[in-house]
């Protein structure tokens, strides 16, 4: 009897070992589970629930909206500007600045002789529609004179050999916009001071028309001879002599003037003593 109830015991405290045993391995696989209800509700996420907006409010702000929309367009609307007509006035030739007024077309008239004069400092003159070397050495910026186109012929050359019709090459309108080289006054007086004593010249060719002189001094100056054109009267009609000057005396003309008939396949030339104020027109240029 004693032994029965000892071995029921010793079952009794082997089972409850094992539940003591299975009740301490849940506790340490699920810990928060142990916790109390009170503190696993604490570590629940609290839910964020937004305001719903009444159907009335949601309709109040519309209203609102719908009445600033009307104020906001007025505020933006853009009327367009007033078309101005602009009228361009012509320009002239001589001018950069086109007149605004009558005072301003004045005071373009005005700048004209300042750019003439700073042409004539310059030495260079460009051309504009119409120009030809006699219209050019006409000018009275530039020589004043239209006889004395030999001159610039012989400072542009390089420039004016490309045209046609050399023969009528005074006469032939030249292109707009082309750069011309022209003897300055201040540059004139020096060339005459350096030919101060130098009083002959050499008389190629006289005729009652240039039409036969301009090719010969074109045949000239391009072998590097100066010449120059003057008007005489004899009988009372106009006469234009073709020259090559200037020289010191006699003696160094005479060792031109067979060079010069081989130019111009004529022996009837001769030395000439020119008067000063021949010289004084000539010689500078």
């Amino acid at each position: 009897m004693y032994l029965n109830d000892r071995n029921c015991f010793n079952t009794l405290w082997l089972y409850f070992l094992m539940l003591s045993a299975i009740l301490m391995v849940m506790l340490l696989l699920f810990p928060a589970c142990s916790k109390p209800a009170k503190e696993q509700a604490e570590c629940k996420r609290p839910k964020i629930i937004m305001p719903i907006k009444s159907r009335m409010q949601t309709a109040d702000t519309a209203k609102k909206t719908n009445d600033k929309k009307p104020l906001i367009q007025e505020k933006h609307e853009l009327h367009p500007a007033p078309v101005q007509q602009i009228i361009i006035p012509e320009i002239n030739e001589e001018s950069t600045v086109p007149p605004k007024s009558n005072h301003a077309a004045k005071e373009v008239k005005l700048k004209t002789p300042k750019n003439a004069d700073l042409r004539k400092k310059s030495g260079v003159y460009q051309t504009i529609t119409g120009d030809t070397l006699f219209t050019i050495a006409g000018k009275n910026e530039i020589y004043g004179n239209d006889i004395k186109w030999p001159s610039l012929y012989r400072l542009n050359k390089h420039k004016l050999t490309r045209l046609d019709n050399l023969n009528n090459l005074p006469q032939l309108k030249l292109p707009p916009g082309l750069s011309l080289n022209f003897i300055t006054p201040e540059k004139a007086a020096e060339n005459l001071r350096n030919l101060n004593d130098h009083l002959q010249a050499i008389n190629v060719l006289s005729a009652k028309t240039d039409k036969k002189i301009i090719p010969e001094a074109i045949r000239l100056m391009n072998n590097g001879y100066l010449v120059y054109i003057t008007n005489i009267m004899i009988s009372g009609k106009k006469w234009f002599r073709l020259r090559v000057g200037f020289f010191r005396d006699h003696e160094h003309a005479n060792l031109e003037i067979e060079k010069i008939s081989r130019i111009i396949n004529d022996k009837n030339i001769w030395v000439s003593a020119v008067t000063e104020s021949e010289r004084e027109q000539f010689a500078g240029y």
